[in-house]
């Protein structure tokens, strides 16, 4: 812990003497000054950790510098020090936004404290305000695709009422994200959010774990535990994979949705709850039904809206985004350089069909910057390392004509224009007025078809 910078404000030289000797050899970087506007101006022009503070200093007293630390928003934690205890002065200094107090004389251990104290919490500080900026990068939905600029204006409209939303799509579409986009937009981003994976929990406990139970409900109940439901109060309940709950616990949620109220096991007394329900599956929950998987009363009170989450293979053009998106994610949470992929290698990746969607694709670009020194990955790197964690199935034949079946002629005719027009600019480095040319068409018309398809210098 040493490199930290002090700044000491004393007037007593001695006392400034002996509190610099003492940090010094502690490894702390020490300023000193007596006068109050050198302490001020110091403060304006260098940035310190901690500011040890004397209530006395020549022309003037701490609370003035206390003053214009908060006035001019200078981000340093001062620690007051006086040579007699005042209830009000401790009061005021604390308002003023102190962090601590030290009546002179103090222990070298009282001293040492609160600077470590100090430290800690700048510390703690910097550290949630990193994880709020990961997390801010994680929770984002990211794309430019024409289906995620639809699944965006879903969630802004469906996010400002209070009905159940069943999130429909495969594995790794990122149905928790929609789930979560459309909490923190509600009325309710204040309350909490509780996710309950259905698949994860075993049949005999998902009853305990969304209701709860009172104490000696069952062997080993020895204290009441609040359930899922009663957590989400106020707020929303994500309960993913719903097609995996049993008929028995469907029939109880059923039941808690339709009146707003539960039981908890091992008791009669009903509690009523406040809580918005978000349901998520992968699976065709219509066949669930036919097959007397699941009810369909519960299918219908879940289902007032439905989102669909396209897979990645529907907007295969978002991944060039999404790849940066996961670069910038995963270089910052390991402290490593930015890193990127070579044209060629994000040419790659936009012909393979992601049969585990962005959870696939998020957890290559991990092993990429784990895996990779050099801040430019090429294609070869990609592969050699792609095919030793994970075979690189190229989209088959059939995928192929599925795909080619499902789609119209105008969407073919789009598909190929658009690929052509983005190698003809990479070819040329993107001068449009070459490419207009190499093209044959006029540059405002390729302006204009580069809006259109959203194209961008990858």
């Amino acid at each position: 812990m040493a490199g930290e910078k002090v700044l000491i404000g004393e007037s007593d030289k001695k006392v400034q003497k002996q509190l610099r000797r003492y940090l010094e050899e502690r490894g702390y970087v020490v300023y000193a000054y007596s006068d109050l506007h050198d302490i001020i101006d110091f403060l304006h022009e260098k940035e310190v950790d901690i500011l040890l503070l004397s209530t006395n200093v020549s022309n003037g007293n701490g609370t003035i510098v206390l003053k214009s630390i908060r006035n001019n928003g200078i981000a340093v934690d001062v620690i007051m020090i006086s040579d007699h205890e005042n209830a009000e002065e401790i009061i005021s200094a604390m308002k003023l936004g102190a962090f601590d107090y030290l009546i002179h004389p103090f222990p070298n251990a009282r001293l040492s404290l609160a600077v470590k104290n100090c430290i800690e919490r700048k510390r703690l500080i910097i550290e949630n305000i990193e994880l709020r900026k990961r997390a801010d990068i994680q929770e984002t939905i990211v794309g430019e695709s024409q289906e995620i600029k639809t699944l965006k204006e879903s969630i802004e409209l469906v996010a400002k009422t209070n009905s159940r939303i069943l999130v429909l799509g495969e594995n790794g579409t990122g149905k928790e994200l929609i789930a979560r986009a459309i909490h923190r937009k509600s009325e309710r981003a204040g309350g909490p959010f509780i996710e309950v994976n259905c698949a994860a929990i075993p049949p005999n406990l998902i009853e305990n774990e969304l209701f709860g139970h009172t104490k000696g409900a069952f062997t080993g109940a020895v204290n009441e535990q609040k359930g899922k439901f009663m957590r989400a109060n106020g707020g929303t309940l994500f309960l993913d994979e719903i097609g995996d709950m049993t008929l028995e616990t469907q029939a109880k949620v059923l039941h808690a949705i339709e009146d707003g109220t539960f039981q908890k096991v091992g008791s009669t007394n009903a509690i009523h709850v406040d809580t918005r329900i978000i349901t998520a599956t992968n699976k065709n929950l219509i066949e669930e039904m036919r097959a007397g998987r699941f009810r369909e009363d519960l299918y219908y009170r879940l289902n007032v809206v439905t989102i669909h989450v396209p897979p990645l293979r529907a907007r295969i053009s978002d991944v060039p985004i999404l790849v940066n998106h996961f670069f910038r994610y995963f270089c910052r949470k390991y402290s490593l350089p930015l890193k990127s992929l070579e044209t060629e290698a994000i040419h790659s990746l936009m012909r393979y069909s992601w049969p585990g969607n962005v959870r696939e694709l998020k957890n290559l670009i991990e092993k990429l910057i784990i895996m990779t020194s050099s801040q430019k990955i090429s294609k070869d790197k990609l592969m050699s390392i792609w095919e030793r964690k994970t075979k690189m199935p190229k989209m088959s034949e059939k995928v192929q004509i599925s795909q080619e079946l499902n789609r119209g002629l105008k969407e073919a005719k789009e598909e190929f224009e658009r690929d052509l027009i983005q190698k003809i600019l990479e070819k040329n480095d993107w001068n449009v007025a070459k490419s207009a040319k190499d093209l044959k068409i006029a540059r405002t018309y390729l302006y204009k078809k580069i809006q259109i398809y959203n194209l961008a210098k990858i």
